[in-house]
């Protein structure tokens, strides 16, 4: 009997699941998407992270390596970057796909998370609102699958998780107060927690409001504290199992870029910043704004009960997403995009009120009346003609796929489409009200507005994507297994042609990376050794000889190589062809130079640091680099002051120019340079300054941007005269400006010179080794952490931070093994306090002898209450009030 009443319970689930997954597969159908067709959906982070992310998951399962240490990133913490992405059981569904199908498979895994989706909002419906027919279960699931959340930020699909676990978790709060049974929420609240960290914290945040409320509505009053105490318990708990996950995530964060940015990012915009796009998402399920207008009609049906919960709640979500200040402490503090990645819980309590408007519990009959009924269906003609405008014209509303942002005439046309579906919407839902329309004739119409309204949104922002990428995807991808070598080398691309996560993702070791958690030092370290970034976004191209070679960049990728001689074909069958270089070290550099002296590089001229490594690390016995003055300016004055180099434009309108004309003795590089800032910005106030011309060839435009930020290669001249022209396109002032000689022969003679230890790596350990007469320090090229720890011949050894952000350890005369073991911060101590959460968690579930008292459950749940007063207070009057003092102090 038991069986048969969960398998009753699963059927609207199973229905709305099938439901979903037919109407995102007749959809991919019309718009050429995979299987029907050879498009994929992966576009901006989706393709940029998510991705690659998968792929390198994928490649340490089937092929071994490490959840913790890194291939991208110089060697970084890769534990928070997959907890949040890629720690949700669905992406194990990557290992029956091959890489080069990934880009394909994305499409296959959004249905199924989509679906999923549906069926978890269908379980909710059906536990939380009995007397809701059926088939309006059925169309307010599909409704939460298609909503803006799912349309606008489906490309960070490990966000459609949090999606599927919201409603679940939403009813299990419930269960906690009509039933007193926790233990299926603390198992929930602890899933999401390892499923993605990042909008567990949203979660949590609207816990804190949310069940306060919920006890003052939902509970009765002597039972307030009993509830409070279960649902404090389930927290405690909770909080202790995922401090595993919470706890070196956090440690990982705060040493992120994100968290250098967070209060700067917090202060900037205005109190109603990004509305359009806020806006936008609403819109998609208008039906939303229709019950929120009934709902203010029939206020007085929302004074009590979950009736009063879910108008209060989506009152206050929808009201703080507005207010900039209390919607950035939603995004822990900051965000660069996504302005609303907690709007699923928005969405599903709307549609709950839509529930409680629609749910038929007076069992009233119904009368049919032929006004309303026309009405009806005349505003559903209505609704289709613009739906079918709107599908027709679609292809013009793609401000949000080109940007991120939704722009110009696009809001003024989702807003137009926004309220028209809302009008009907709410003709429908007032006429059900009323009982003059049934519900066969309420399902039907309403079915008509959630298919025009759903593939709208669909054509809009999947539709409208570029399809560049499968192409780019493919071409990447190719060249998995291309390179065979057995020691140690990265691989780094010769200007950006694919995304900085795909070298990684393919399972090449590159200082290359991108995501929320890119280490704050090594993003700096990287830019003062001149390699290109931008925001939280470290690519592997720029650098210099000396760079390349201490940093193991032994293989490069490019379209061709008709700059730097030291590059020998490797494997150039493909669109992307490799190389070899030809003076990179065989290693780990040892030098005697002590860490005190390498601690950083004294100098923000970034062809410095070149020639610092040089003498300090390789023992170059003078200079390598040269630098070469203009001969002349045109139209420009240049002056100088304190270490900034101004450049200002004396004429607007006339062309200007930096001038130079070398003679080039013997081999030499050469390298251009402009560069000021040590920040986490999107872009810079020099940036697209200057365009790079050589002996009249252009060979950079537009520099630097965010693609190439890094030290230009002009190329490798001998005994010959060089002409360069800088064209300047707007005045600018940086700290790291130049056009510079590298002498190669003397590079390639301190390169080859140097000793070198062995590098292996084994799981989370770096194993190296060395046999040296004399002893020294080993200069390790890997991104430095606290969660190192050395031993060097058996014996604990010391690391020494060094260049910024990289690792140095000191080695004795004769044979050295050196193991370097990473164990991300508070990783031990959160599995400790995991175990204690369980073993606390299965005493209180299973012991039935633990009483409290009722005086102290009463203090209990008053607190809680209490709580959710001072969490509203804070996130929506205090940061308000905090944000506007920022405007005066900063």
């Amino acid at each position: 009997m038991k069986s048969f009443k969960i398998k009753k319970n699963l059927i609207l689930p199973l229905i709305s699941f099938v439901a979903v997954g037919v109407m995102y597969l007749l959809y991919f159908a019309l718009h050429d998407f995979y299987p029907f067709g050879g498009r994929s959906i992966a576009w901006c982070d989706l393709e940029q992270q998510y991705v690659p992310l998968l792929m390198e998951l994928r490649g340490i399962i089937l092929n071994g390596g490490s959840l913790l240490l890194g291939h991208g990133g110089a060697g970084m913490n890769l534990l928070g970057v997959f907890l949040f992405f890629v720690s949700s059981p669905l992406s194990l569904l990557s290992l029956l796909v091959s890489n080069n199908q990934m880009i394909y498979f994305i499409n296959i895994l959004s249905v199924i998370k989509l679906a999923m989706c549906g069926a978890s909002a269908s379980f909710y419906f059906e536990k939380l609102f009995r007397n809701l027919p059926k088939s309006f279960n059925i169309l307010l699931s599909i409704m939460y699958s298609f909503s803006g959340y799912a349309m606008m930020y489906y490309q960070n699909n490990m966000w459609l998780d949090m999606m599927i676990l919201f409603p679940l978790l939403l009813w299990s709060m419930f269960r906690i107060c009509h039933s007193g049974k926790w233990g299926i929420y603390t198992i929930l609240l602890s899933l999401a927690m390892f499923m993605n960290f990042y909008i567990s914290y949203m979660l949590v945040i609207f816990i804190l409001i949310a069940f306060g409320i919920m006890l003052f509505y939902c509970c009765q009053k002597k039972q307030r504290g009993k509830v409070a105490v279960k649902f404090i318990a389930a927290d405690i708990c909770s909080a202790l199992i995922t401090a595993i996950v919470w706890l070196p995530s956090m440690k990982q964060f705060t040493s992120s870029g994100r968290g250098e940015s967070s209060l700067l990012l917090f202060q900037s915009g205005s109190f109603f910043e990004d509305a359009a796009d806020k806006i936008a998402l609403i819109m998609c399920t208008s039906v939303i704004v229709a019950a929120i207008a009934l709902m203010i009609i029939y206020r007085k049906n929302f004074m009590h009960g979950k009736s009063a919960f879910f108008g209060v709640m989506t009152l206050v979500t929808l009201v703080g997403a507005f207010i900039s200040p209390a919607n950035k402490i939603w995004h822990t503090g900051s965000y660069q995009a996504y302005p609303l990645r907690y709007g699923f819980i928005i969405v599903l309590l709307g549609l709950s009120v839509c529930a409680i408007i629609m749910s038929d519990s007076e069992k009233k009959s119904y009368t049919i009346k032929r006004k309303p009924v026309i009405i009806c269906v005349a505003s559903l003609m209505v609704f289709i003609t613009m739906s079918a405008i709107g599908i027709c014209y679609s292809k013009s509303f793609n401000s949000y796929v080109n940007s991120l942002w939704v722009r110009g005439k696009d809001i003024a046309e989702a807003v137009i489409f926004g309220i028209v579906s809302a009008a009907v919407y709410f003709i429908l839902l007032l006429s059900y009200k009323k009982r003059h329309i049934n519900q066969k004739l309420m399902t039907v119409l309403m079915s008509v507005v959630i298919l025009g309204e759903s593939f709208m949104s669909f054509s809009i922002y999947f539709g409208n994507i570029r399809m560049d990428a499968m192409e780019r995807f493919q071409q990447t991808a190719d060249l998995s297994g291309k390179i065979d070598d057995s020691e140690y080398y990265r691989v780094k691309s010769m200007k950006r042609y694919f995304y900085s996560n795909m070298l990684e993702g393919l399972g090449f070791n590159s200082i290359g990376h991108y995501t929320s958690l890119t280490d704050r030092d090594f993003l700096f370290t990287a830019k003062q050794l001149g390699y290109s970034a931008y925001w939280l976004d470290i690519s592997s191209n720029g650098g210099t000889l000396i760079t390349d070679a201490f940093l193991n960049n032994k293989y490069l990728i490019g379209v061709s190589n008709d700059m730097n001689e030291l590059y020998e074909p490797y494997n150039i069958d493909d669109i992307f062809k490799i190389y070899k270089n030809t003076v990179v070290s065989d290693g780990a550099v040892i030098s005697q130079t002590s860490p005190e002296k390498m601690y950083d590089f004294n100098s923000t001229e970034r062809m410095k640091s070149t020639d610092f490594i040089a003498q300090w690390l390789y023992g170059a016995n003078e200079n390598i680099v040269q630098t070469i003055e203009p001969y002349s300016y045109s139209n420009l004055t240049y002056s100088e002051e304190n270490g900034k180099k101004s450049f200002e434009i004396s004429n607007i309108g006339e062309n200007s120019f930096i001038n130079y004309s070398q003679y080039v003795n013997g081999e030499q590089e050469l390298y251009f340079d402009l560069f000021s800032n040590y920040t986490t910005s999107l872009t810079e106030p020099y940036f697209e300054a200057v365009s790079i011309y050589v002996n009249g060839k252009l060979v950079e435009e537009n520099y630097p941007n965010k693609r190439t930020s890094g030290i230009i290669d002009l190329g490798t001249f001998e005994n010959q005269y060089v002409s360069v022209k800088i064209s300047v396109h707007k005045d600018f002032s940086v700290d790291s400006y130049g056009l510079y000689m590298l002498d190669t022969e003397k590079a390639i003679d301190c390169i080859d010179s140097a000793q070198t230890a062995k590098i292996t790596l084994d799981g989370n350990k770096i194993r190296i080794t060395a046999d040296i007469e004399e002893g020294g320090y080993v200069y390790i090229p890997f991104a430095y952490n606290n969660g190192y720890s050395a031993e060097l011949n058996g014996e604990k050894a010391e690391i020494s931070e060094v260049l910024g952000s990289f690792m140095a350890v000191k080695l004795e005369s004769g044979q050295n093994e050196l193991v370097l073991t990473f164990i991300p911060n508070g990783l031990l101590v959160g599995a400790i306090i995991g175990v204690v959460g369980i073993a606390l968690f299965v005493l209180l579930i299973f012991n039935k002898r633990i009483h409290v008292s009722y005086k102290v459950a009463g203090v209990v749940g008053r607190a809680v209450m209490v709580l959710s007063l001072a969490a509203i207070a804070f996130i929506y009057i205090i940061s308000s009030a905090v944000w506007i003092i920022l405007q005066f102090v900063c």
